[in-house]
């Protein structure tokens, strides 16, 4: 399943995006993310995006769509990507304290064991 999918590799957001007017399974981490044509498919049809890169795609928006468009689907809107992107770099300081805590209570610990 999806959400397995996104546990295993460190993804944080689950959901449904659509990109050149087909809707596709998104799971969204702190820089990229995975698109995915249906869930039964999971592993052998995924696509990889970096969040970057979909916050400056060109998008298909709903005020473009036209009568003779065979779909009448606008793409996911670049704000959404450009928020992601913007909680992922917000959030990578946060995990860099984190990581600096626990290596010195990681240090502390190893040296009250050799004391």
């Amino acid at each position: 399943s999806l959400l397995s999918i996104a546990l295993r590799h460190g993804y944080w957001a689950v959901g449904v995006a659509v990109l050149n007017r087909a809707p596709r399974w998104v799971v969204v981490g702190l820089y990229s993310v995975r698109m995915f044509s249906s869930s039964e498919q999971a592993a052998a049809s995924s696509m990889e995006f970096q969040l970057h890169d979909l916050c400056k795609h060109t998008v298909l928006r709903a005020d473009e769509l036209t009568e003779d468009l065979p779909m009448h689907v606008a793409d996911t809107d670049n704000t959404a990507w450009c928020e992601f992107e913007a909680a992922g770099g917000r959030s990578m300081p946060l995990l860099y304290i984190a990581w600096a805590l626990a290596a010195l209570v990681l240090a502390v610990s190893i040296m009250q064991v050799f004391e």
